[in-house]
């Protein structure tokens, strides 16, 4: 989001710090790919149980068809509050042509509560 106010993976992230900005524990996820070419991406997520002791959420996801989603495992069961667990998005895809935009979202749901998560996944024409 910060990259399309013209911020720059450098400016945003200092520089001692590993890793990428997708790999950053939010929420959302976005990702820019290369235009016309085949990408799979992979979002390691940590979350914590911040509700009953006992609770199982299931995954859904909602996404269009240029790309694909994957969640593991697709169902987190808490025995404690305070528990955390990890799962790991995958999204891949063929290729977006250039200056596209495709989002999806990923929901937790118990029966009762859900909890969102946007992803996108867009493309950007290189300047010369």
């Amino acid at each position: 989001m910060l990259c399309s106010m013209n911020n720059t993976h450098f400016s945003i992230v200092p520089q001692h710090i590993e890793g990428s900005p997708k790999d950053l524990n939010y929420p959302s996820m976005a990702v820019r790919v290369e235009e016309n070419r085949a990408f799979t991406v992979k979002f390691p997520r940590t979350v914590r149980n911040v509700g009953l002791a006992k609770s199982s959420y299931k995954s859904n996801i909602t996404t269009g068809s240029q790309i694909n989603v994957m969640v593991e495992p697709s169902i987190l069961s808490f025995k404690s509050v305070d528990e955390r667990q990890s799962f790991v998005v995958t999204v891949a895809g063929k290729g977006l042509p250039a200056n596209s935009m495709v989002s999806s979202t990923l929901v937790w749901n118990d029966g009762t509560h859900s909890v969102r998560s946007p992803i996108v996944v867009y493309t950007i024409k290189p300047s010369n």
